[in-house]
């Protein structure tokens, strides 16, 4: 007796929740700069202060900390204003569980293939349970992208929103300006610009200003890390004084140019593994986003499913034993290393073969546009 592809699928989520909660196990939390920027602006406060101030006056672990300062947008600060009135523990897991809720909302409308989600169910539980803006990004840019050469205004919506929240989805913009969706585009940049002046001025400016001034602190602090999947941290590697974005930019505008996009095309299908490799700074909890709107071969997917489980596994490990070993470290690199080779041949297959897919409504396969 075969289970449905919709029971199946929606069973993957339950488990994709569970492994989540299991991950909170260890300490470090995304969510915590957005929660303690917000409270502390609720207090008075400036929610630029040092994310270590915050843990101090909240009564937070230093071990929670993963970020200097706030570094996402004022749209993404005030996304975690209701959880602001929950004491952090609390706070934590409702914004978990709320982001699990979406991103199953969006996967369950929009249907990828059910093996595809088998593979980033390592990778989504590891973005819900570090609290990362992603799972939330990655449900819009679903949405977004099956309402290709179907309904711009809700592409627009969920594009912009994305972009508004975190500046990376603005890459598509680009690539539905050359696939003929102008329209589209134009609408997402609106309403992107839109919700980040609004949540800007409710921020106040000099807030505003403050995350502007530190965002490129931020990139370049975090652009060598090992488990950056940024192919601008190898150029570093060969050339330390290289800018991590002068490489982004150089090396997304090659990458894209490379794929000759043109009208009829899938933009975030062939998009979703640039969006990876160029942005400066690129984590695993991003891959979700190429596993599920892009198809992929069976070699590409068995490399990404060992590294995610093998990252989630040690990420859990590092947690229970409250440390983290030589080895430990040497197998979260190497996986690193794989991701980024994995989504390039991706990117090397798409070029190669032209794959750009679309979902179709309702369905768990995909269909080939216009080439």
């Amino acid at each position: 007796m075969h289970m449905h592809p919709i029971v199946a699928q929606r069973l993957l989520m339950v488990v994709v929740l569970a492994l989540g909660l299991l991950g909170t196990v260890a300490p470090g939390s995304d969510f915590f700069q957005d929660y303690g920027a917000v409270r502390a602006w609720r207090e008075g406060l400036d929610p630029n202060t040092r994310t270590h101030l915050l843990a101090e006056r909240y009564a937070v672990d230093d071990a929670v900390i993963t970020s200097l300062q706030v570094a996402h947008p004022p749209a993404a600060v005030l996304i975690a204003l209701p959880f602001s009135y929950l004491p952090w523990p609390v706070a934590r897991i409702a914004w978990l569980v709320a982001s699990w809720a979406l991103l199953a909302l969006a996967i369950d409308r929009v249907r990828p293939r059910l093996v595809d989600v088998a593979v980033c169910v390592p990778m989504m539980a590891f973005g819900l349970s570090i609290g990362a803006l992603d799972p939330l990004m990655i449900a819009l840019l679903l949405v977004a992208a099956q309402q290709q050469y179907r309904s711009y205004r809700l592409l627009a919506l969920a594009l912009g929103t994305a972009i508004a929240l975190k500046v990376y989805p603005a890459l598509f913009l680009a690539g539905l300006w050359l696939t003929g969706q102008r329209r589209a585009a134009l609408l997402a940049g609106a309403v992107g610009t839109g919700l980040s002046v609004v949540a800007g001025l409710i921020l106040g400016v000099e807030a505003t200003m403050g995350w502007l001034a530190f965002m490129p602190v931020n990139t370049a602090w975090f652009a060598d890390h090992p488990v950056n999947l940024s192919l601008s941290r190898y150029v570093r590697l060969l050339s330390p004084e290289v800018s991590p974005l002068l490489s982004a930019v150089i090396i997304g505008f090659l990458l894209m140019f490379a794929l000759r996009l043109r009208r009829g095309h899938d933009a975030f299908g062939r998009l979703a593994p640039v969006l990876v490799l160029t942005s400066p700074l690129s984590w695993v909890q991003y891959l979700p986003v190429v596993l599920l709107s892009t198809r992929i071969s069976a070699g590409v997917r068995g490399l990404l499913a060992v590294a995610g489980i093998a990252h989630f596994g040690l990420w859990v490990l590092g947690g229970m034993l409250g440390t983290n070993s030589y080895l430990l470290n040497a197998v979260t690199i190497a996986s690193g290393v794989i991701f980024t080779g994995a989504v390039t041949l991706i990117w090397l297959d798409t070029v190669r073969y032209g794959v750009g897919w679309q979902l179709k409504p309702g369905s768990g396969d995909a269909t080939s546009p216009a080439s």
